[in-house]
Order: C-alpha cells, then structure tokens, then sequence
C-alpha cells in the first residue's frame, strides 16, 4: 500500500487497533479550507498517530471538537503519515507544480485534487489514549493546561461521533464542586481534652476523586475558564487514575488533598503548596516530567461522600471514616499505592501529641496546623493553622487598585529584621486604614510592625538570613494590635 507523499495520505482506511493499557499517542488538529465554490468550505481534521503501527487515524469534524457534554459527527478519512501532523500551508493541483521552481514545506500538490485548499495547525501535541477497539477510541488531551477527555465511537448507522465526556452534568459537577465548609480558630484557643477529632492540615490542593468502572477521576473544586466544566486533574495523576475498581465501588466519592513531598538526607521534605499547584497547572506532559524529576502526586483522603452511588454524605462522620477506611484498604489491595488515608487522632493523648509535634515543626508533611472534625456530627470543620511571626520595618507603600485607586494603600513595603528582602504586605489591613497609610504615608514609613506568614524561605546563596515569606500578613503596628489602634475608622467608599 503505497503512501501518497503528494498530501500525505496512505492508500488505506484502518481502524484503531486494540489497547488495554493506556499509551502515548500524537495528535493533530487541523482545519481545512477549501476553494470559493464548495458547499461547505470549512472543516477539521482530527488526526491520533499510533506510535506503533506509524499510521494517523483521521477523522473529519464538519463543526470542530465538541465542547464539555457535547457530541458532534466525525467522518472517518483514509490513514495520513505521521509527518502531515506538522503540515500547514496550500495544497494545490498537481497542474500547478511547475510553475512553482522553487521547493517549499508549505505547498503540497494533489496529483487527483483530494484535499486542495489551505491547511491550518489549529492545535498539535499529544493524546493518551486510555482505549481503543475497532469501534471506539477514549483519549485525554495531555499538552493544554486544561485536559479535555473525549469519546470517538461508530454508531449503530456505522457512522463515527466524538463526544466531550468532560462533566457537566449538574448533580456531578455540584459534588465535585462542593468543599467542606471550614471554621476557624485561633491557635491560643484550642485546648486539650477536646471532643473533636484531629487531623493534620496538609499543605496542598483540595480535590474531588470520582470512581468510575473504568477508572478514577479527581477534579478542583474550581471550574475551568470560560465553561462550567470543573478543572481536571486526571491525566496529571497516571499512576492514581491508570486503574479499575471493582464494580461494586462505581459511583463511590471521596474527598481529599493532592500533596507530594521529596526525600533528602533520609528526611521527608513536603511540597509547599505553590509547587503543588505547579503540578496541578502545568499540562499534564509537563507535570508528569516534573513528577519524574521530583517527586510523584499522592491523594490522601480524609472524607467519603457516596459509596457505591449510595449518598452517605448526612451519616456521622465516624460512620464514614469506618466506610473510608475499608475504602483505601481495598485500594491498597489493588495496588494504588497513591491513595493514602489521611492520619487521625481519636483519643486525647494522641490529639495533643500530634497537635504537639506539628507546633514544634517536628512532624514530617506539614508545619500548618490541624483540622478538627467532630465524631458524631455530619459535617462540623474546623481548621487551626499555625502563623509564626516575624518583625519588619516599612519602607514604602503601594497605591491600591480597583476600588483603592486613588482613595487607599494596596500594600506596604517591608524589609524584615535580618534581610535584606522587600516584601509586599497586603493582607490584614483594614480599609480605614489602608486610607489613613495612602493619604499619611509618612507617618507610617520607618516603623516597625509584626507580620504572621505561613513560611519564611532562607535567602537564595545565604541560607541564615531570611528571603521570601509566604502569604505575609499584617497583626500590629509598633506593638499594637490593628483592632486596638485609635484611628478615626471609616470605609474607603466613603472616603474622599
């Protein structure tokens, strides 16, 4: 079977071949423009290239790829080289050709007219292809930031469709949507007995595991740009999602916190949690090669929602960590080694001791704090974090904007004791105050205040001197408490 060089096309029509494990393959996106004249002078080319057999799969999409939940009609096209990936440019009748002396990448010529027009990359990268068959294909996007999962089946006219199986459907995207509603406390106040359970706060990213027959899928809370589909973490997970589940866990739902940690020196050293989202926000591609170079996801649970399809979300919480617990031992038994169960202090020497090791810096995932869950209750949370804090001197202050623009201080500029770093302080300053630095700055510069920050990072090439601070925080002004400072308050609406 002879490949037709003039346009890439292979003198064959074959279908997928069959996989059971998931695998890397090429993907292209192209739209095709062709002469005045046509009826229907636009549409795309969707091409997968199988690494193994070097032949793209090639499927027309008169209206392009289907958003979330949607399906759309694709005709299946003859077999294209792998090289036409990268094709974008004119394809001409080969009558043509001699005019044109000299070679280029750009123009190709048809030697019958199949496919003249212009050629445009709309989109190329890769795809894994977690199944396919004769009749059917399921692939994630793996090169955009946002994955998109789609379905290319032959339908029972023997004509090919593509779906977009992203969720949006409404009762699973509110439950994917849905985070537990966190109180807070200072943590002055938590005392020991407690009633409640402890656990520790780990520094990552919520999430939203979904079990499915034919795999798992973890998600954001958060929905993507522009759509209602919930951001995706699927494809970033392989070594979580890249498995099936027993029949009877189909529609279990379970809720927990995506971290990853290294090892160095024989000591366990946690992500923080803007490496975390790197991973989380890079294309799933990258976030694999990082994950290689660093350190792998782990999801560890700590709440289970449905089970089976079966809501259990209203029953006690001690009833569903009994139910989570079975739930990750059968997972450890399938040999998801990733899905942890998150630990828990249930009498009160444990609750103190782990509380106590995790204020002394000594417990080895999280310096944050704990989150206090009570037993025999739904749903009662509450989160205890831990705010060192350190001393500063201002230097400067920033104009607000938005709203403050013009009226109030966005932020001031502090350099703390024993640095030689400026750092924005934004957080924890009142609008009558934020009027009162913008229009006053002077009366403000040279003093000292107190910031609470969740880390303090050694300076870069001096490791003993302190450099950034992680998510600083305003709590006094020479010594005083914000709330006990006697400014005349008012809000910046107002102001002016």
């Amino acid at each position: 079977m002879e490949d037709r060089k003039d346009v890439g096309i292979l003198d064959r029509t074959t279908n997928p071949r069959k996989i059971s494990e998931p695998q890397v393959w090429e993907y292209a996106l192209q739209r095709h423009l062709t002469p005045k004249g046509e009826k229907h002078r636009t549409h795309w080319d969707l091409r997968l290239g199988d690494p193994k057999t070097k032949t793209g799969h090639s499927w027309a999409l008169p209206k392009g790829l289907p958003g979330p939940g949607e399906i759309r009609l694709a005709i299946q096209q003859p077999d294209h080289a792998l090289w036409y990936f990268d094709f974008h440019g004119s394809i001409l009748p080969e009558k043509y050709k001699e005019k044109y002396t000299h070679p280029s990448k750009n123009i190709l010529f048809s030697r019958d007219a199949y496919g003249v027009g212009k050629v445009y990359k709309e989109d190329r990268g890769k795809v894994e292809v977690i199944e396919a068959d004769k009749d059917h294909i399921k692939f994630t996007t793996l090169h955009r930031r946002y994955q998109d999962t789609y379905l290319l089946f032959r339908g029972k006219d023997n004509q090919w469709y593509i779906k977009n199986i992203s969720i949006t459907a409404e009762p699973k995207r509110k439950l994917v949507e849905s985070k537990p509603k966190f109180k807070s406390m200072d943590p002055d106040k938590l005392k020991f007995p407690t009633e409640y359970a402890v656990m520790p706060k780990l520094d990552g990213s919520y999430a939203t595991a979904l079990i499915e027959e034919n795999g798992i899928r973890v998600f954001s809370h958060r929905p993507r740009e522009r759509t209602t589909a919930p951001i995706e973490y699927t494809a970033r997970m392989p070594q979580i999602t890249h498995n099936k589940v027993p029949k009877e866990l189909a529609g279990t739902v379970v809720r927990g916190e995506v971290i990853a940690y290294k090892h160095r020196d024989g000591k366990i050293i946690p992500f923080t949690a803007t490496e975390v989202a790197q991973l989380l926000n890079s294309s799933p591609l990258k976030s694999r090669e990082i994950q290689k170079e660093k350190g792998e996801i782990e999801y560890w649970v700590f709440d289970i929602l449905k089970l089976g399809g079966k809501d259990i979300s209203k029953a006690p919480y001690h009833v569903r960590r009994q139910l989570l617990e079975d739930f990750v031992a059968k997972m450890q038994k399938l040999g998801i080694d990733n899905i942890k169960l998150m630990p828990i202090a249930l009498n009160d020497q444990e609750k103190q001791k782990l509380w106590e090791t995790i204020e002394k810096g000594k417990y080895p995932y999280t310096k944050e704090g704990v989150v206090l869950v009570h037993p025999n209750r739904p749903n009662e949370w509450v989160k205890v974090k831990i705010r060192p804090t350190i001393d500063a001197k201002i230097v400067g202050i920033t104009e607000g904007e938005g709203r403050l623009k013009g009226k109030g201080a966005g932020a001031l500029l502090v350099i703390p004791e024993g640095s030689k770093q400026v750092t924005h302080v934004g957080t924890g300053i009142p609008d009558w105050l934020r009027t009162d630095i913008y229009l006053h700055p002077k009366k403000y510069i040279g003093k000292t205040v107190e910031v609470s920050v969740l880390d303090v990072f050694p300076e870069k090439g001096n490791p003993k001197r302190i450099g950034k601070l992680r998510a600083p925080a305003l709590k006094k002004i020479e010594g005083k408490p914000i709330k006990e400072l006697k400014f005349e308050r008012f809000h910046i609406e107002k102001n002016l």
